[in-house]
């Protein structure tokens, strides 16, 4: 019989890190910071967008390449694309919910992200395991 436990434990961390990200769209209008941060995560997507564009893109991840540790391999540029796009709609969608905080009802607003949809389909996995 098969275990269970490396999916329960990765449950565990992402859900950790969708707590996280329900920290950075909560919007404290007491804060000095929020202008910074807000600055800081619209120059994060220009790089993420940037690094995902088919011409402006190449060098950025030819750089992150380049940058990584290589132990024994070296690691493909074409990697960092499918990253920066996961980043980049993750953080798109963090943004949208802080958007949407300020002046709606948490049901309202929308709760679609990578990451959400990974723990969805983990979760929905760990429940057919102990349904069987």
């Amino acid at each position: 019989h098969g275990s269970n436990v490396h999916v329960e434990q990765s449950i565990t961390a992402v859900k950790n890190l969708v707590h996280e990200g329900e920290k950075l769209s909560f919007k404290d209008e007491r804060s000095n910071e929020i202008g910074k941060n807000d600055n800081e995560t619209a120059k994060l997507l220009l790089v993420l967008h940037a690094m995902t564009s088919s011409t402006e893109g190449t060098g950025l991840r030819e750089a992150c390449a380049q940058a990584m540790p290589s132990h024994s391999h070296e690691w493909p540029s074409s990697r960092f694309f499918g990253v920066a796009e996961l980043y980049r709609k993750e953080f798109e969608t963090i943004m949208a919910r802080s958007e949407l905080k300020s002046g709606s009802n948490d049901e309202f607003i929308p709760s679609v992200s990578p990451i959400r949809e990974r723990l969805s389909t983990m979760i929905s996995s760990c429940v057919r395991y102990h349904l069987r």
